[in-house]
């Protein structure tokens, strides 16, 4: 039979030292432990830069006014200039218009190294845009497939037509040394300089066979000559007063009231001019360096 152990006093103090050493050994290896551990700490560098700005300088492209060649800016759908037979004649009037259906402008460009890009707009009447649909007149432009038509719509207004703008862009011009002639406008650069030439033209249509009026009715319709002399003479008036109707002019029948004190009785004709009909054409020239 195996005896009990009797803890003494002393055994007892023992026992506590000897947890004591264990706990402390205990300890001491938490301690040897711990330094084994590598913390690193943040670390950090600074410095400065500068910051600049490049200075802005104006490079700027600008026109001068655009001039007509021999002071024209007329179009005018008259009788031809020197007819003075038949049945539809130039008036006698010293001040009278006679027929001028091209009108060629141009406008010089400074800083013209900088511009890529051309756009020219040529804004006519919804009347003269009436006129060549019904076939009076045809309006002309070098390559006119690469004209843009859009309506020009009145001020507050989403269906009232005052105008139409024919557009026309030509870009790739930076850097171009030799003259542009393969568009609608002819733009010729000289160094930092250049020119643009361009010209509005209008020709008659076929309701006048390709000729102006005052020639069409006293010519006779033959082969390969549309001719309008067997035309009555009610109807000539009915064609020219709807005609002038589209742009806005005076009838046959309101001029002679208008203007009966400058009937000729010898020459049977009406001397007043024809009144101006008011109507403007408009030229816009845009250039970008985009």
């Amino acid at each position: 039979m195996k005896l009990a152990r009797t803890i003494t006093r002393s055994s007892f103090k023992r026992k506590i030292v000897i947890l004591g050493a264990s706990v402390f050994t205990s300890l001491a290896l938490m301690a040897t432990g711990f330094a084994t551990w590598i913390i690193s700490t943040s670390s950090k560098v600074e410095t400065d830069g500068n910051v600049t700005v490049g200075v802005t300088e104006e490079a700027a492209i600008e026109f001068g006014a655009i001039e007509f060649a021999g002071d024209n800016s007329t179009i005018a759908f008259e009788p031809a200039a020197g007819d003075n037979v038949g049945r539809v004649l130039a008036s006698s009037a010293v001040d009278a218009l006679t027929e001028n259906l091209t009108v060629s402008y141009s406008t010089a460009i400074t800083g013209a190294s900088n511009l890529n890009t051309l756009t020219v707009t040529v804004t006519i009447p919804k009347g003269v845009q009436d006129a060549v649909d019904a076939g009076y007149l045809n309006i002309v432009f070098a390559n006119d497939v690469d004209w843009v038509k859009t309506p020009v719509l009145k001020t507050d207004t989403t269906d009232v037509i005052e105008a139409y703008n024919y557009t026309i862009t030509k870009t790739g011009l930076k850097g171009v040394a030799e003259a542009t002639t393969d568009t609608a406008f002819n733009y010729t650069p000289s160094g930092n300089n250049a020119t643009l030439e361009g010209a509005l033209s209008f020709t008659w249509g076929e309701k006048f066979g390709g000729m102006n009026p005052s020639v069409y009715y006293d010519t006779p319709d033959s082969d390969g000559v549309n001719g309008g002399k067997d035309v009555a003479d009610d109807q000539v008036k009915v064609e020219i007063d709807t005609f002038r109707a589209m742009l806005g002019g005076l009838t046959y029948e309101q001029y002679k009231t208008q203007y009966l004190d400058t009937y000729n009785d010898e020459t049977k004709t009406y001397t007043a001019a024809d009144p101006v009909l008011g109507l403007k054409f408009h030229i816009l020239i845009d250039a970008s360096a985009s």
